[in-house]
């Protein structure tokens, strides 16, 4: 037969307090009704029964309000339900204590009721008025919502199963039933041991609430990380374990059984009175019988303990013992469950001490529980749950969510694909993921379309990772590629096929030696070439090279990452390749004319010319699959598009000229046939280029060549339609296969496009150049018109185009006049240039007006207009003036010429590229005295392109030069008339 323990002394205290409460509850009763008799008397006869009910329905309700608001009902609900009729007698005998007292207080009973009546309304309308003060203000503060600008996701820890995301609440529930299975076992505990960041917290409040429903149970949740700078951790332990049990649970024994444990445990204190030291020693009962003690309470309230202890693994170790022993002390408790919450790897901590934690918690844990991540609840969270569940995440913005779908699918590729494993210590548990989504929405992106962004998602996600957990590397990074460097990460031209001739900078594979793992990682995916697999049977597109982080020279990609990351800042959506990308497919399709999108507010050229400049060449290099209608669309509204933009050079060829040339390219690719199947097209049909330029009355009309020079375009016309001309001459060896057979076939259909390139050449052009020379014939020479004054009269505003004229001149903006003179000089060079195939392209002067004789017909006509009109003084007087400035521009032709100093021989040189020799100088010989007298007197200024020069400096050079070819020719024409030369 097992030996009883002996019956404990009963909490004296205890039932003292119990009376006590009685006495004061009947006597406080007893003055107030005293107190307010004479007020109530003159209530009922002053007052209706409607407002004294009224009125006491108002105090009620507030003192009832104020109760439940205070918990006071719970409290009741909780000591009715312990059945201590034993306490609630103790409270009566209070109660029948007053009345035996009372006879003792009868005067300070007469004081209560002789005292004003006054007095009992005051203490009335202060008591309701601070009872209904702590209500509205309590009422105010919950309802208060604060107006955020920014959200973001809390990493709070999960209250509810519907807020479950990692599917853990079904576990949690059977934890929690498995723990309230046991039955009463000393020294039971239970290990929760998972990483950070996988939900311990969370599970565990999903366990406390089905223990919580059950009023056999209560839970302690010790914090150890907030306690950890206690200097007496087994006194606060013993607090909070008082403290939960007085809160949930009704069992007044326990308060002074655990006090008395509290000073068990400090053991001697020292007391100094009036300068004498007393030492108090503990009473003499042992730890075991205090512990008894706690335990019988627990087991009188019917109550099982679940201590909960928690961040054992963020402790220093030293600490996770002195926590474990004080846990340890209190396994006497037979009503009591342990259970403790740790990360192994990080309670180990590479340190010696970590492990003999490990060993020493291992030593008394009963059962062990472990916690993973599923990779796919994980991925639900980050493709559903984040987003849609609007009673957890109220605040981020339904676009902001909308702009991050995007990037939050390719994150749960990540972390539930074949690479899963690499970024698991990245992305491996949700507050890894929160932490990454509000990183995102830091960035603001419901500012911009990310979707119709360059950003590729897998770049942007590797570098916020880097920017998150690698912060140094990062910093690198930033320092390396932005402010228009290009550095160690950004790859470089060059190397072998293996790689799309594309490098890693040298010193690139020893920095990527020096990281972790995971750094590693993310650097080799976003810039090691190798990683990326860029081959030469895969060359990265242009969609590629404006979207992937590893390229940082012309387009900036990777410091339009870094910026976006660091400064929030994007660039906008003319900016990106996306916004052309988007609109050429869309033509592509048929969904938008080319017109459409050329006057849409997007491709305004309010916002400069790149909008439409890029808009043609990603046009152009997709040319190949455009339809038979688009192609047409494209050419004419090219044709149409060239006044609008300026004829100034922007650094290079301006965007007229390089538009000539898509124009060009467009023709070549698409200006014929139909596509057969992808970029191929039926090639028999090439002559249908020749048709376009040239004009096929039942086809095409007017031709390319009258709408490029059409009247209302004026020189600016002639300058694009000889630059038109010149790209399509096959000797410069260009790419425009298909032009230069479309021109050959349309003068002979038989023509292969095969054979001597000069001569090829040479019969391409021969029709375009007599058709060009036919209308410039047509609208300046037979109408009496001089081309260069023609030039002059080009207002700036034509020049500019629909573009803005700069705002000031700081020397590198091209004028209008350097744009006048350049006009000129092309226009004339071209027309009268008497050179065949030599690789700078075959000039009109080389051919005649008609026929294939090719005897310099037009640089014969083009020679008599310039010398008998344009250039004639007698003809009108500001004709000298245009004949001055041609000779001021042979200085700079000619030193250009000879990459220096001009000389007489490179003026000579110049002047005859243009005219022959023996016209020039006779027409020099007929109207010098006239040239002389009116020009060298003047003070005129000649510009053009990083030149500039007056009349006085440069005319009397050339004028030598011009003397001298005028002696030569007349010595050598005496010569032929004495017959010492023979005639020409």
């Amino acid at each position: 037969m097992a030996r009883l323990a002996p019956m404990r002394m009963p909490e004296l205290l205890v039932y003292g307090r119990a009376a006590l409460y009685g006495f004061l509850l009947a006597e406080s009763a007893r003055l107030a009704f005293l107190g307010s008799a004479t007020f109530g008397r003159w209530v009922g006869d002053a007052l209706t029964l409607l407002a004294i009910n009224a009125g006491a329905l108002v105090c009620v309700a507030v003192l009832i309000v104020y109760a439940w608001r205070r918990q006071a009902f719970v409290q009741a609900q909780r000591i009715a339900l312990s059945g201590r009729v034993d306490l609630l007698l103790g409270a009566a005998l209070g109660v029948w204590a007053d009345f035996l007292v009372a006879p003792k207080l009868v005067k300070v009973h007469e004081v209560v009721a002789r005292q004003d009546m006054a007095w009992a309304p005051l203490f009335l309308g202060m008591l309701v008025m601070a009872l209904l003060s702590a209500v509205v203000r309590d009422f105010v503060a919950r309802r208060a919502k604060l107006q955020c600008q920014v959200h973001f996701l809390s990493d709070d820890e999960i209250e509810y199963e519907q807020e479950d995301m990692l599917g853990v609440a079904k576990q949690a529930k059977e934890f929690a039933e498995t723990v309230m299975a046991v039955g009463a076992q000393a020294g039971l505990v239970f290990g929760l041991d998972a990483p950070w960041g996988t939900g311990k917290s969370s599970f565990l409040n999903l366990a406390q609430r089905e223990w919580r429903r059950s009023d056999a149970t209560v839970v302690v949740n010790f914090q150890t990380l907030r306690y950890a700078s206690e200097p007496d951790l087994s006194d606060r332990f013993i607090r909070e374990l008082c403290t939960a049990i007085k809160q949930q649970a009704f069992a007044p024994e326990f308060a002074p059984a655990a006090d008395r444990y509290s000073r068990m445990l400090k053991g001697k204190t020292d007391v100094s009175f009036l300068g004498f030291k007393l030492s108090l020693e503990p009473s003499a009962e042992t730890i075991d019988e205090l512990l008894e003690d706690v335990d019988v309470v627990l087991k009188q309230s019917k109550k099982r303990l679940i201590v909960i202890i928690e961040d054992l693994d963020r402790l220093e170790p030293k600490l996770v013992n002195n926590v474990l022993f004080t846990v340890r002390r209190t396994f006497r408790l037979s009503q009591a469950v342990y259970i403790l919450c740790y990360d192994a790897e990080m309670l180990i901590a590479g340190k010696e001490e970590g492990t003999r934690a490990r060993d020493f918690l291992e030593k008394f844990i009963t059962v062990k529980l472990s916690l993973f991540v599923d990779g796919e609840a994980l991925k639900k969270f980050l493709q559903t749950d984040w987003k849609k569940d609007a009673a957890r995440f109220p605040l981020v913005p339904a676009d902001t969510m909308f702009e991050l779908s995007g990037v939050m699918n390719v994150v749960a590729e990540m972390v539930g694909g074949k690479k899963s494993h690499q970024y698991a210590p990245l992305l491996g548990d949700l507050r890894k993921l929160k932490r990454f989504v509000n990183a995102m929405l830091a960035m603001q992106l419901e500012k911009f379309d990310l979707g119709r962004s360059d950003f590729d998602p897998r770049d942007l996600v590797h570098l916020v990772l880097l920017h998150l957990r690698y912060p140094g590397v990062f910093r690198r990074i930033y320092a390396e590629e932005t402010e228009g460097r290009s550095g160690l990460f950004s790859v470089k031209r060059g190397g072998d096929n293996n790689t799309a001739n594309l490098r890693n900078e040298d010193g690139f594979d020893e920095f990527v030696k020096t990281l972790d793992e995971s750094a590693k990682f993310l650097v080799t995916q976003l810039f090691d070439v190798r990683a990326l697999e860029f081959s030469n049977f895969n060359q990265p597109n242009e969609a590629v090279r404006r979207s992937r982080a590893c390229f940082n020279s012309d387009s900036r990609n990777l410091e339009n990452y870094l910026k976006l990351i660091v400064r929030l800042t994007a660039p906008t959506d003319v900016e990106t390749f996306a916004l052309y990308k988007e609109a050429v497919t869309a033509v592509i399709a048929g969904k938008r004319t080319i017109k459409e999108v050329l006057t849409s507010d997007k491709f305004s050229l309010k916002y400069g010319l790149r909008v439409q400049d890029e808009f043609w060449r990603v046009l152009v290099s997709s040319a190949h699959e455009l339809p038979p209608l688009q192609a047409a669309e494209a050419i004419d509204q090219l044709v149409d598009a060239l006044p609008t933009y300026p004829s100034t050079e922007d650094g290079g060829r301006g965007l007229r000229m390089r538009s000539i040339f898509s124009l060009a390219t467009l023709l070549d690719r698409v200006g014929y046939g139909a596509p057969r199947s992808g970029r191929i097209r039926d090639n028999t049909n090439v002559r249908e280029i020749g048709e376009r330029i040239l004009g096929e009355p039942s086809k095409f009309s007017p031709s390319l060549i009258e709408r490029i020079a059409a009247p209302g375009r004026g020189a600016l016309g002639w300058n694009d339609l000889l630059g038109f001309r010149l790209v399509c001459s096959i000797d410069r060896e260009g790419s425009l296969s298909n032009v230069y057979r479309g021109l050959l076939q349309f003068e002979d259909p038989n023509a292969s496009g095969g054979g001597d390139v000069p001569l090829l050449a040479l019969n391409s052009l021969r029709r375009l150049s007599q058709t060009i020379f036919k209308l410039f014939k047509n609208t300046y020479i037979e109408a009496n018109v001089n081309f260069y004054l023609a030039v002059d009269e080009v207002p700036d505003a034509a020049i500019y185009g629909a573009a803005e004229p700069p705002r000031s001149d700081d020397g590198t903006a091209e004028t209008p006049a350097v744009v006048r003179a350049a006009i000129k000089t092309f226009v004339i060079y071209q027309l009268t240039n008497n050179l065949r195939g030599t690789g700078s392209g075959v000039g009109c002067g080389v051919y005649d007006e008609e026929g294939a004789d090719d005897q310099g017909g037009i640089r014969t006509a083009m020679t008599r207009y310039l010398l008998e009109f344009c250039f004639n003084p007698t003809v009108r007087p500001d004709h000298a003036l245009v004949f001055g400035d041609f000779c001021v521009r042979s200085i700079r032709e000619s030193a250009i010429l000879v990459l220096g100093e001009p000389t007489a021989l490179s003026i000579e040189t110049t002047l005859t590229q243009i005219l022959p020799k023996e016209e020039l100088a006779a027409f020099w010989l007929k109207h010098r005295d006239a040239l002389r007298r009116d020009l060298l007197q003047l003070d005129r200024q000649v510009v053009s392109h990083s030149f500039r020069a007056t009349y006085k400096d440069k005319l009397p050079m050339v004028f030598s030069v011009l003397d001298s070819m005028t002696a030569t020719i007349a010595d050598s024409q005496m010569a032929a008339d004495e017959g010492l030369l023979p005639e020409s």
